[in-house]
């Protein structure tokens, strides 16, 4: 997780300069905290924890939802949503029976997303994107 968490911290601090237009560092930092993050994970899990307690460091307005109810209307109250799931390992090896998500994001999804791990490549692939596993 810490090259996810490495990659919000850039987005976070990227973005006030794209909004503000390098107003001020102050001025850039209140506008990152404004920011309304909604977290699409498994719901209980450890990794959803760990992201809020990461995310509520940095972050004024931290919503969780579970990722099978992610879709265009639930995302609507956000400003980035990080998509995320439950690990598909055990043991070091693959698990095909770990909790399916089935989560499908339609043409009408428009916000901003950070998509972790598998959950790229599970929801890019449906929308026929270049990304893929990338």
């Amino acid at each position: 997780m810490g090259k996810a968490k490495w990659m919000l911290c850039v987005l976070a601090w990227i973005t006030p300069f794209s909004l503000a237009g390098g107003t001020g560092q102050n001025d850039e930092r209140n506008e990152v905290e404004k920011l309304s993050i909604l977290y699409a994970g498994y719901p209980g899990g450890p990794r959803e924890k760990a992201w809020l307690d990461f995310l509520g460091q940095w972050f004024e307005n931290v919503e969780s939802i579970s990722l099978k109810d992610l879709d265009a209307k639930a995302a609507s109250r956000s400003d980035v949503v990080v998509a995320d799931w439950t690990t598909r390992y055990k043991d070091g090896s693959y698990n095909s029976e770990h909790p399916r998500h089935d989560t499908s994001l339609g043409k009408d999804f428009s916000r901003p997303i950070i998509m972790v791990s598998g959950v790229g490549a599970e929801l890019t692939r449906e929308m026929n994107l270049k990304t893929d596993w990338l």
